[in-house]
């Protein structure tokens, strides 16, 4: 009880400054407070209901929330101003699934010294799709209420009390355009326990997702992520003490957030001190750019569940709202991209089980230019809130410009869903070109041919010197000979120049989790005459190129700078790994490694492969089924066991599901323990590599 007397002195003590530039939550409810003085003895009670249900605990399960969101505007067109449009608001739902879950990958950016603090809320925000009549809705409601724009005080006794569902049984967020005291506020949230008439949380129309117009610094969501933290029970990690002389008096009610003296902005660098203390500024609840927050602490997890349960428990046996029994969400086409160039097109679709059931079966009813209908079916077992993709046959079209329509259907063989609204879509494409799909993947050249691999080209605009085969080297000494560019020769001066090479066309439809690797060696001349290498991917056969890698001078050397021609020994190479899982239904792609010259010195490149997750390419030392990993699942250890002959030392490394190493290190005998106690719960891939090739990759799932 003394944590909450703190925080609600706190916030009677406050100053304005922080509350003026980013959120309200605590100064509305320092308003209330003034206002009405019984409500601070019914606060207290509110508090000891959440510390009661906190010391009762609390199962893992997940917590589902049904959302409506209100877009208030002024009779604005749809997707002006004010008047956001669906997609914007979807993102932003999408960004609170992510960042209360954990699914946000910028946590691996948590320094090491917070990685132990690092909370699952383990909660689903998903759209309420039943009205309060119960009729079939979207979860999105707009509401021209003829104002301008919003200040707090006629946001809470006009705005949010005409237009409020009932808080018992739908979690309501507002969106608007702020005048007045609401001047330079992203956002605020009304604390559980207060008005029933105005519960929810209120954002800054700007503020909202991930797509359409955003307020610089506040792109990714988490404007909302932090409002509905304070909508949870939970107060700003700094304690709202105002400053001086009460700096590092308050508390923000959790154990495990470290004390702090005033708020922060922008993106500090870790480590920041104050109050004896690391701050913990990356936290939600602080007040820095997006880009710069991504996590809450365990205690955090324990508050806001426990105030879910004890204050929310009416909303959230009111879930069912969330979810119709059957309906196959329609996302969008993967495939073709906006230009195509193979005449043979292969369309992949992706759609949502939004349902309470598992879709089991599933018609595609598509048409190409407003044509034939045709159907495709497709068999699974779908469970509710999961993805899938679904690959068309292949359909010729011309050149030109063409649009493709699907509509989705006869879900479990049922005919119409129950919600229709979003069984459909359609894309516009065009088709620049009338080649074949792209040769079949797994891919491996080492260049051991004296010609360039069938179907690669070169791009050298100059017809100068270029890249060619370099018949002397080979990566890690493994190999006789690899492809090299000539940056050293001192005939002439190279600088600037850029000469491309350009792979044959690959398929990647129904690949699983592909990935690009290559071996590349280099030594920079000096610090001023050094070279930079490019790799980019085309999904239009060259007429278009997204920059996948790009490295420079030191950056990409493997050795040290040198004023005579490098000639690479075998440890003087490097590994380089790309993920291409945006990729992984593209029925054409190609990829140009790109050589910028700054007259440095001799760039040679080898191995490129096209893998995938779980299918390897080389196993000379080692066969799968002489590796396993036990146990699996598991919470604190995996032990990689091995057969006899496998060659040691040997490196290991553990990626997430968004591709991003998160755990690596050398195993030097058979039987060697991995401690993964650090990772979260998930699943992930573990890659096993000695100085030949990646020998075995598998998947790992981590239960704590």
């Amino acid at each position: 009880m003394k944590k909450i007397l703190l925080a609600l002195f706190s916030i009677l003590s406050l100053n304005s400054f922080a509350q003026s530039h980013y959120c309200a939550a605590t100064e509305n409810l320092k308003d209330q407070l003034r206002l009405n003085p019984s409500l601070y003895l019914h606060l207290q009670e509110v508090e000891q209901q959440i510390q009661d249900q906190m010391a009762a605990g609390s199962r893992a399960a997940v917590l589902n929330i049904p959302v409506v969101f209100h877009v208030i505007h002024n009779g604005d067109a749809y997707g002006t101003g004010e008047n956001i449009t669906d997609e914007q608001v979807l993102s932003q739902l999408d960004a609170l699934n992510r960042d209360f879950n954990n699914w946000n990958a910028d946590t691996i950016n948590l320094p090491s010294v917070f990685k132990p603090l690092l909370g699952n809320m383990q909660v689903s925000f998903c759209l309420a799709r039943f009205d309060e009549s119960g009729n079939i809705f979207s979860g999105i409601v707009r509401h021209d209420l003829g104002v301008t724009a919003w200040d707090r005080t006629a946001m809470e006794t006009t705005g949010k009390p005409s237009t409020i569902w009932n808080p018992n049984q739908y979690f309501n967020i507002w969106t608007a355009r702020f005048t007045g005291d609401l001047n330079g506020v992203l956002g605020y949230a009304q604390f559980p326990g207060m008005n029933p008439t105005t519960d929810g949380v209120v954002l800054r129309y700007d503020c909202v997702g991930t797509v359409g117009p955003r307020n610089i610094g506040n792109e990714l969501g988490r404007v909302a992520t932090h409002e509905v933290g304070h909508w949870m029970g939970l107060y700003h990690i700094w304690g709202d003490d105002g400053g001086e002389p009460n700096e590092c008096v308050g508390s923000d009610s959790v154990g495990d957030t470290p004390n702090q003296r005033i708020e922060f902005y922008g993106r500090p660098t870790h480590p920041q001190v104050s109050c004896s203390a690391q701050n913990l500024f990356m936290n939600y609840m602080d007040y820095v750019d997006d880009s710069a927050k991504f996590m809450f602490t365990n205690g955090q997890v324990t508050r806001a569940r426990a105030s879910l349960l004890s204050q929310r428990g009416q909303l959230l046996a009111a879930s069912s709202n969330c979810n119709l029994n059957l309906d196959a969400e329609y996302i969008g086409l993967l495939s073709p991209s906006d230009t195509a160039c193979t005449n043979n097109m292969l369309p992949v679709i992706q759609f949502r089980n939004n349902g309470k059931v598992p879709i089991t079966y599933l018609e595609a009813i598509y048409s190409i230019d407003g044509g034939t209908n045709k159907t495709a079916p497709w068999y699974g077992n779908l469970s509710p809130r999961q993805t899938a993709y679904f690959s068309l046959p292949i359909e010729a079209v011309s050149m030109g410009a063409h649009t493709i329509s699907i509509f989705l259907y006869n879900a479990n063989s049922r005919g119409n869903d129950d919600y229709t609204s979003n069984d459909n879509g359609s894309k516009s494409f065009y088709m620049s070109g009338l080649g074949s799909l792209g040769t079949g993947t797994p891919m491996s050249e080492n260049f051991e041919s004296s010609v360039l691999p069938t179907n690669w080209s070169i791009v050298n605009p100059n017809g100068d010197r270029t890249w060619s085969i370099n018949t002397t080297v080979g990566a890690y000494g493994t190999s006789a000979q690899c492809i090299s560019f000539d940056n050293f020769d001192i005939s002439s001066n190279p600088t600037n120049r850029i000469d491309g090479l350009i792979t044959a066309s690959y398929n990647l439809a129904g690949t699983n989790f592909p990935y690009l690797d290559f071996d590349v060696a280099y030594a920079p001349r000096s610090s001023t005459r050094n070279d930079t290498m490019n790799v980019y991917a085309s999904l239009d056969c060259g007429h278009s190129w997204t920059k996948l890698w790009k490295q420079g001078g030191t950056e990409l050397a493997t050795q040290t700078e040198l004023n005579t021609l490098f000639y690479p020994t075998s440890s003087q190479w490097k590994t380089v790994r790309l993920d291409l899982t945006p990729f992984m239904y593209a029925s054409t792609i190609e990829f140009k490694f790109e050589n910028k010259s700054g007259w440095g010195n001799m760039l040679y490149l080898d191995n490129v492969n096209i893998r995938s997750y779980g299918v390897g390419i080389q196993q000379e030392e080692m066969k799968f089924d002489q590796v396993s990993f036990y146990p699996n699942p598991t919470s604190t250890y995996v032990e990689v066991q091995t057969g006899e002959s496998a060659l040691f030392p040997m490196q290991y490394e553990i990626y997430n599901t968004f591709g991003q190493s998160v755990l690596q290190g050398t195993l030097t005998k058979n039987q060697e323990k991995i401690d993964v106690s650090s990772l979260q719960n998930a699943c992930y891939i573990i890659q096993l590599q000695n100085t030949h090739a990646f020998q075995k990759i598998s998947k790992i799932t981590i239960t704590h």
